[in-house]
This record gives structure tokens, C-alpha cells and sequence, in this order.
């Protein structure tokens, strides 16, 4: 969202139909959608690789599933294995590491990442999961929907 991302500039000149750009969310604030005449979805993802990364599993796979005609998937939830607080400005996407608990439910071990920019920073990660930006104290146990890489 930068002054050099010529992208929306770009897809709406061509005729795609902006219906939103930017994300309350962290990673991934910056992501574009748009339609184009013909009614195709067209989706501008983020720069950064964790952004780009995140937002293709949150929106645009489920979106290629859909578009395909598959049955959605249902959705995983996982319970935090530890508390976790931020700012709750924007929704967070937190790369986090599962595994499973005592009572065989999933737990979510949020992982850092050093920055949006740091792809490398997901090799220990199986995927993350979504906290909503209401709210500021996440404690151990809270449930929240995990989207995985794989």
C-alpha cells in the first residue's frame, strides 16, 4: 500500500472493478480484491512473503476452492497453548506450530516471525491462527480458527 505499489493503479485502468483494498488484519493489510467485466476474481496480493503467504491460504484458495466447485472445507479450530496480547488495532494472523493435548484436542503454539518480510521465519510453522481485533489478552485455552500451510 506503499507509493510504489503500482498495482491497483494498474488492474483498475485495465477495467477490473476494485471492490476492496487493505485488510484489517496483520500480516496482510495491504491485499487488493477486484472483479473484472467478465466477472472473474482477481486477487493482488501483498509484497511481503509472510503477508502474501497468509492471505492465499486465508482467502484466495478457499475462493479457487469454492470457484471450483468443491465442498468447503470445514473450518479447524485450536486452542492457544500459551496467552498471547497485542494491540488489538487489526486482526492478527499468528503463525503458530500444533500440537495435540492431553484430551487429544489441538493446540496452538504461537511462533515469532521476525517481520512481514521474513519468509524463513515459517519453517517451524504449520500454519497460524486468527485473532480477532476486539480484543487485546488472549489466554491459554482461548479457541480460534487455525488455517493450516499444507
Amino acid at each position: 500500500m506503499g507509493q510504489f505499489d503500482l498495482v491497483p493503479q494498474v488492474l483498475e485502468e485495465i477495467g477490473v472493478h476494485r471492490v476492496l483494498h487493505g485488510i484489517a488484519q496483520r500480516p496482510g493489510k495491504p491485499m487488493w480484491f477486484g472483479t473484472s467485466s467478465e466477472g472473474r476474481c482477481v486477487f493482488a496480493l501483498p509484497g511481503n512473503p509472510v503477508s502474501a503467504y497468509t492471505c492465499l491460504h486465508r482467502y484466495v484458495l478457499p475462493a479457487l476452492d469454492h470457484a471450483s466447485g468443491m465442498t468447503a472445507r470445514p473450518r479447524i479450530r485450536a486452542a492457544l497453548a500459551g496467552p498471547v496480547a497485542f494491540k488489538p488495532r487489526l486482526a492478527r494472523l499468528l503463525p503458530v506450530r500444533i500440537s495435540s493435548g492431553p484430551h487429544a484436542e489441538l493446540l496452538a503454539t504461537p511462533c515469532a516471525v521476525g517481520s512481514s518480510g521474513d519468509f524463513a521465519g515459517l519453517v517451524d510453522t504449520d500454519g497460524f491462527v486468527e485473532l480477532a481485533a476486539e480484543t487485546a489478552d488472549f489466554h491459554a485455552g482461548y479457541v480460534a480458527p487455525y488455517w493450516s500451510w499444507a
